[in-house]
C-alpha cells in the first residue's frame, strides 16, 4: 500500500527513532514506503513499487497521479517502464505476464502471456511500439499492440540479470550471472560483442547521455565505464564493499549514482573516477526491522540500498532503502554536493 509521510512515523517507530529528530539531522528525507522507485526516461513520472501496488507520481511536485493494484503480484512485480509519450505504462510479473496500462487513467489496455522463461524487466523502445522484455537466458522484442515476439536476443551463457536500451533504441546491452556483458543490434537481433566484464552476476547497466558510453556494476562491487562502439573498458569508476545493484547517470553525463548491499548510495565522478559523496543509511537511520539475527560480523546483512535515481535537474537522488521486512523511499538533496564539483 502506498503511503506518504504520515505512515512513515510508524516506520521510524519500528526503527526506534524519533521522526522529527531524524528529519532535522538526516540527509535522507522520506517521501514514501516502497521497495523500488524508477523514473520515466523523460523524467516526467516517478514510479514507486510496493507489495501489490504501483503508484505514479508527478516527478516535479511528487503529487500522486494514479495507483495501480496488482493483486497476487506482491514482491514478484518487476521493474516498470513508461513510453516516451507518457501515455502507456508496462510492467512484468516474474514467471507470469506483461501488462500495459493507459496513463494517467491507469486502465489496463493489454495483458500478454509470457513464455516458459521468467519475465523480470521491460523497456519501451523510443517509438513506444515495441517492448524489450528480459526473459530467462535471453531478451525478446515484443509488439506492444499484439504481444507478438518480433525478435530474440539469444546467446547468454547464464540467466540475464540486467539490461539497458540506448537512448536511440539501436543498441541493447545485457548482463548475466556469469559476469558477461553482451551488446545487441536491436534492429537485426545480432550479437555485436561479448565482454568478460565482472566477477559474478551483473546487476546494473546504464547508458550515459547520448549512448556512446555505458556503465556496468554487479556482485563484485566494481563500477566500470565502457565505450559502446568498440566496446572496451574506459576506466573503473569506483567500488563498493559489497554488491552494487543499481546505477543511474546524471543528465549531463558527469556523474553516476550507485546503490549497494553495503547500505550506501554514492555519487561518482565519471571522468576523474572516485566517490564525491556518500549516503550511509545504516549510519543515518539504522535497521528498519530485523527478521532474524544477522550473521556474525555482518550487522548490515538484512539491509541494502536498492536504488538511486537522479531526479529532474540532477538536484537530488531518489533512494530506495530496504531493511528486513520494511522499505522506504526518500530524497537525498545534492544541491551542495554537486555545486562543489
Amino acid at each position: 500500500m502506498f503511503a506518504l509521510i504520515s505512515i512513515l512515523c510508524a516506520v521510524w517507530w519500528l526503527a526506534g527513532l524519533d521522526a522529527s529528530a531524524v528529519a532535522d539531522a538526516c540527509a535522507f528525507d522520506p517521501i514514501s514506503t516502497g521497495r523500488m522507485a524508477v523514473y520515466s526516461s523523460d523524467l516526467e513520472w516517478l514510479m514507486i513499487v510496493d507489495s501489490g501496488e504501483m503508484t505514479i507520481l508527478d516527478a516535479e511536485s511528487l503529487m500522486e497521479i494514479v495507483t495501480i493494484s496488482l493483486p497476487g503480484y506482491g514482491d514478484e512485480f518487476g521493474q516498470p517502464s513508461i513510453s516516451s509519450d507518457g501515455l502507456r505504462l508496462a510492467a512484468s510479473a516474474m514467471r507470469s505476464d506483461v501488462r500495459v496500462w493507459s496513463l494517467p487513467e491507469g486502465v489496463e489496455m493489454a495483458r500478454f502471456e509470457g513464455s516458459q522463461h521468467p519475465l523480470t524487466r521491460v523497456y519501451f523502445t523510443p517509438s513506444g511500439r515495441e517492448l524489450v522484455v528480459v526473459a530467462g537466458m535471453r531478451a525478446e522484442l515484443w509488439d506492444v499492440a499484439t504481444g507478438e515476439v518480433l525478435r530474440l536476443f539469444e546467446g547468454a551463457k547464464r540467466f540475464v540479470t540486467a539490461a539497458a536500451l540506448s537512448p536511440d533504441g539501436a543498441v541493447l546491452v545485457t548482463g548475466d550471472t556469469a559476469g558477461d556483458i553482451r551488446l545487441w543490434n536491436v534492429h537485426s537481433g545480432a550479437s555485436v560483442a561479448e565482454i568478460d566484464a565482472h566477477t559474478g552476476d551483473v546487476y546494473a547497466l546504464e547508458f550515459i547521455t547520448t549512448g556512446d558510453r555505458f556503465v556496468s556494476a554487479g556482485r563484485d562491487g566494481v563500477i566500470k565505464l565502457w565505450d559502446t562502439a568498440e566496446p572496451v573498458e574506459i576506466r573503473q569508476i569506483g567500488t563498493h564493499s559489497e554488491a552494487v545493484v543499481w546505477v543511474s547517470a546524471s543528465s549531463d553525463g558527469r556523474f553516476v549514482a550507485s546503490s549497494s548491499h553495503d547500505v550506501t548510495a554514492r555519487i561518482w565522478d565519471v571522468e576523474a573516477g572516485g566517490s564525491i559523496a556518500t549516503l550511509d543509511l545504516w549510519e543515518e537511520i539504522g535497521p528498519l526491522s530485523e527478521p532474524v539475527p544477522p550473521p556474525p560480523g555482518r550487522p548490515r546483512f538484512h539491509s541494502r540500498v536498492q536504488g538511486a535515481e537522479f531526479g529532474p535537474g540532477d538536484s537530488y537522488l531518489v533512494v530506495s532503502y530496504v531493511s528486513g521486512y520494511e522499505s522506504l523511499i526518500g530524497i537525498w538533496d545534492l544541491t551542495d554536493v554537486l555545486s562543489r564539483c
